[in-house]
């Protein structure tokens, strides 16, 4: 169910941000599209990561939170700067619609895909006393 709900969170943000671009258009546009795919793109291999640690090395999760931290932050920090300071780019797509993009489709993923990552880091006896009752 929760991979269900992360696949169309992604997915309906993704139809959100290109209605927003397409309404949008020129380089405010293309910004939005890009911040959404890189920041989406980012932030699901961070919950994957994450899932796969806590089902593999549950007591290095924090440090693969940290790590999809990192490279949420990372991806942003080099995007804006690319667009910000290379002109080519940067009049083909706005560094300012990438910046905000890209946060809110990190939020949006981290927000329908952490519960996946919190059920992989409950105990097996915890899910067999709670769907018993």
């Amino acid at each position: 169910m929760t991979r269900r709900l992360k696949s169309i969170g992604t997915l309906a943000g993704f139809v959100a941000s290109a209605l927003v671009a397409w309404r949008l258009g020129g380089a405010l546009g293309v910004g939005v599209l890009a911040g959404y795919l890189l920041g989406a793109g980012v932030a699901l291999w961070g919950i994957e990561y994450q899932r796969h640690v806590a089902n593999t090395r549950p007591r290095r999760a924090m440090i693969a939170f940290g790590l999809s931290f990192l490279a949420k932050f990372g991806g942003l920090l080099v995007g804006t700067l690319v667009l910000r300071f290379f002109a080519e780019l940067g009049d083909r797509c706005d560094w300012r619609s990438f910046l905000v993009t890209y946060g809110f489709a990190a939020l949006l993923v981290l927000l329908v895909g952490m519960p996946e990552v919190a059920r992989a880091l409950l105990p097996e006896r915890a899910l067999d006393s709670r769907t018993s009752s």
